[in-house]
C-alpha cells in the first residue's frame, strides 16, 4: 500500500475583488477539490438556481472569503439581490487570476543553453586523445542545427 503526506496550501492565493464599490478580501484559499466539484457540475450542465448548485457557490465563497469575509459577503448580497450569473462571473475571474499566478517558486537554472560560445570535447579513437576545443556561439535561428562530423584521418 502507498502512502501519502499532504503538504498543505503553500503559495495560497488571496483573492481580491470589488463588487458594487465594495472590496472582498479572502482570507481563505481556493481548494483544488471544490474546483474539480465546480468543473464537474459545470460539465454536467451546472444550474446556479438547483440546490447543489447554490449549496456549491455558497461553499467556494466560504472557502475563498473566510467565515467573517463570508459573512460580510453574504449580507451584502442579500441587500444588493446578486443573482447566480454574477456570482459564477466572479468566481470565473477569482480562478483565472489563480491561474495567472505562479505555483512554486521559479527555478534558478537558466532557460536554455549559453548564448555565448562554449567547449566541446572532441575524441579520437583511432588515435586514444581527447581535445577540449573552443565553439563559435551559437546563432539564434528557428531551424535546426545541422550536426558536423569531425574526421582526423
Amino acid at each position: 500500500m502507498r502512502s501519502y503526506t499532504s503538504k498543505g496550501r503553500q503559495n495560497s492565493l488571496r483573492p481580491e475583488f470589488e463588487l458594487d464599490g465594495e472590496v472582498f478580501r479572502g482570507e481563505g484559499t481556493i481548494s483544488l477539490m471544490d474546483l474539480s466539484e465546480l468543473a464537474r457540475l459545470a460539465a454536467a450542465g451546472f444550474d446556479d438556481g438547483s440546490p447543489e448548485g447554490i449549496g456549491m457557490i455558497a461553499d467556494i465563497y466560504r472557502s475563498i472569503l473566510g467565515d467573517q469575509e463570508f459573512t460580510r459577503f453574504r449580507r451584502h448580497c442579500r441587500e444588493h439581490d446578486v443573482d447566480g450569473k454574477l456570482l459564477m462571473e466572479i468566481i470565473a475571474g477569482i480562478i483565472a487570476e489563480a491561474g495567472n499566478r505562479p505555483t512554486e517558486r521559479p527555478s534558478d537554472s537558466p532557460d536554455g543553453p549559453p548564448a555565448g560560445g562554449g567547449t566541446a570535447r572532441v575524441v579520437s579513437l583511432q588515435r586514444g586523445t581527447v581535445e577540449q576545443v573552443e565553439t563559435p556561439p551559437r546563432e539564434e535561428t528557428r531551424e535546426p542545427q545541422k550536426r558536423q562530423v569531425v574526421s582526423y584521418g
